[in-house]
């Protein structure tokens, strides 16, 4: 552990060790930064101290700094972690490229970004969540990975889906419903399938459809990125692997967001949610 010179430091600058591996595939390529305040006691009464209000900055200022920490696990977990990538590595299946950083790994190193807000506001950024059809079941405002407390809210979702069988309307089959042609079929792949004789199976469901906003931050800001893990437990652990590609994600889910979703099915959600539609936009990303 090395504290920052500030008298002749300006900037300091590590790699993180998947930034290394990255960068040793050429595949090093940042795209964007972030500023954080870890290191940084606004309020003194956390520290036990007090102080006037106008000594805060001069403690700042004058605090020591360490050098920049780019890896926060012990020797024996890098050796394991080492290891595993290794292997994955020298599989021929494996694409190189695709190998992720554990996201909680990350948000060991650092968890405070500064964030934007709108001008002449004295509000924070913040979301707005709203369940459209299967409801919220419980909330939490942090999560709590490998000893990290993370201000990452949780909330969970139990949509119920049922199978229906109708046999109140069965009729006997003529026989000319019997000889079926190219033109006339049965549909089994829809919500509801009726058979010849008037018998039917429908599917009750629950979608998980939300209402995301975040509020206090400048209308023309860039818009979501949703990112989906998969929480594949071994004997030891469970861990998040990232679904990198559209065909990983539609083995397990059929995502539709804002502006293609059909107008009826928004007049609906929101009609059903007792939600004013006034104030609710549906867009594409590049839409204003």
């Amino acid at each position: 552990m090395q504290f920052l010179n500030t008298k002749e430091d300006v900037i300091d600058i590590q790699l993180t060790q998947y930034g290394k591996y990255l960068l040793s595939e050429g595949a090093f390529k940042p795209v964007f930064y972030a500023l954080y305040d870890d290191d940084i006691l606004y309020n003194s009464k956390q520290a036990g101290i007090s102080e006037n209000q106008n000594e805060a900055q001069t403690r700042i200022f004058s605090t020591p700094r360490m050098k920049t920490q780019y890896s926060v696990v012990s020797i024996a977990e890098t050796y394991d972690q080492t290891t595993d990538f290794l292997k994955k590595l020298n599989d021929p299946n494996e694409n190189r490229l695709s190998l992720t950083q554990d996201p909680h790994l990350s948000q060991k190193i650092l968890s405070s970004p500064l964030l934007n807000c709108s001008t002449n506001s004295d509000s924070a950024p913040y979301y707005k969540v709203f369940a459209m059809e299967a409801e919220i079941t419980s909330a939490e405002d942090t999560v709590v990975e490998k000893g990290v407390v993370q201000n990452i809210p949780q909330i969970e979702m139990a949509p119920n889906y049922e199978i229906v069988r109708d046999t109140s309307k069965v009729q006997p089959i003529r026989l000319e419903y019997v000889i079926r042609d190219e033109e006339s079929f049965i549909d089994l792949s829809g919500d509801e399938v009726i058979f010849l004789d008037n018998s039917r199976v429908s599917l009750k469901k629950e979608d998980i459809v939300i209402d995301l906003r975040e509020e206090e931050i400048s209308e023309f800001m860039s818009l979501f990125d949703v990112e989906l893990y998969e929480i594949v437990a071994d004997s030891e652990e469970e861990k998040l692997v990232k679904l990198e590609t559209n065909q990983d994600v539609n083995k397990y889910f059929e995502i539709i967001i804002d502006g293609d979703l059909p107008p009826q099915q928004i007049s609906s959600l929101i009609d059903r949610a007792g939600n004013p539609s006034s104030d609710v936009y549906y867009k594409r990303r590049g839409e204003y």
